[in-house]
């Protein structure tokens, strides 16, 4: 038995689950928080694997210390994560009463772990798809157009991280060039913000030809990215899990060739000046801009 503590928001913690799925198939696996993962999966829709969510930060927190506590006095079992750009594996710590192990901390973003992802049994609640997809025909209806492009703005707190010099922000000078470039390779594109800094996108894309700003929850927002024909990304997990979802959905909804366009470097330190260790997002279905080939004045 797995018990794990979520680690990060909605895209975080599909990286959790679907990199525990893939490391343990026969393992019951324990979710403790994930929170935002529960509000969007079908329980049924779960293999050998429960989730116990708590609103409340405070008691995840008491949980995780009691857990850390628990391992680090060897009682239960630990798992640490090991990852490296070259290599990655779960290190155990065995424990007193080994048949539990804990992991606090892992992000499960690994490229030899993402390779093999897939959505087989994985079903997002009727209630959220339905929502998308009636948000998707109103803009269609609208535009008279149904090949949306999400792009996806991540800022908050981007803006500053991991580093005030060397943020993970993508400029709108990278956003304008990867709009242009699709732009110029389909006749009557729609495209759909999804950010998490509303005023930001008004400021920028407010009152401009066939753009739609998006005022949906995240849930509801991951959905719809996931509906659209193409996206451009940002350096982001739920940014990643909206291409992967759209890419597994394009196969059955549309036949034109997929776009998803993502920036090539997590940040413009690219992580080593800044000493941290940048999950990969990389996968063989992005085409990557460098953020570094544009004018990064506008942020």
């Amino acid at each position: 038995m797995i018990l794990v503590i979520e680690n990060g928001r909605l895209g975080n913690q599909l990286f959790q689950y679907f990199g525990l799925r893939q490391l343990f198939p026969n393992e019951k696996i324990i979710l403790l928080g994930f929170s935002s993962f529960n509000d969007i999966i079908k329980k049924d829709s779960l293999e050998n694997c429960y989730i116990f969510p708590f609103k409340s930060r405070v008691i995840l927190l008491v949980i995780m210390n009691l857990f850390i506590i628990l391992a680090r006095t060897r009682l239960v079992g630990r798992y640490e994560e090991i990852n490296r750009k070259s290599a990655y594996k779960l290190k155990k710590k065995k424990g007193l009463i080994d048949f539990i192990s804990i992991i606090t901390h892992g992000d499960f973003q690994h490229i030899s772990i993402t390779i093999n992802f897939n959505l087989d049994g994985f079903q997002i609640k009727d209630e959220i798809t339905d929502r998308a997809k009636t948000f998707l025909e109103r803009c269609a209806a609208l535009h008279k157009s149904n090949e949306f492009v999400f792009v996806h703005i991540r800022r908050g707190d981007y803006i500053r991280w991991p580093h005030p010099k060397f943020p993970a922000v993508l400029s709108y000078a990278w956003y304008r060039d990867c709009i242009k470039e699709i732009q110029s390779v389909l006749s009557d594109p729609v495209f759909i913000i999804v950010t998490d800094d509303i005023p930001y996108a008004i400021d920028w894309f407010s009152g401009m030809d066939s753009f739609i700003i998006s005022n949906n929850p995240e849930h509801i927002d991951l959905a719809i990215m996931g509906n659209c024909a193409h996206g451009i990304l940002s350096a982001s997990s739920f940014s990643w899990w909206g291409g992967f979802l759209l890419r597994s959905n394009a196969a059955t909804l549309y036949r034109n060739s997929v776009i998803l366009m993502a920036p090539l470097e997590w940040s413009d330190a690219g992580g080593s000046e800044v000493g941290i260790n940048y999950p990969s997002l990389i996968s063989n279905w992005m085409t990557t801009r460098s953020r570094k080939a544009v004018c990064n004045n506008e942020s």
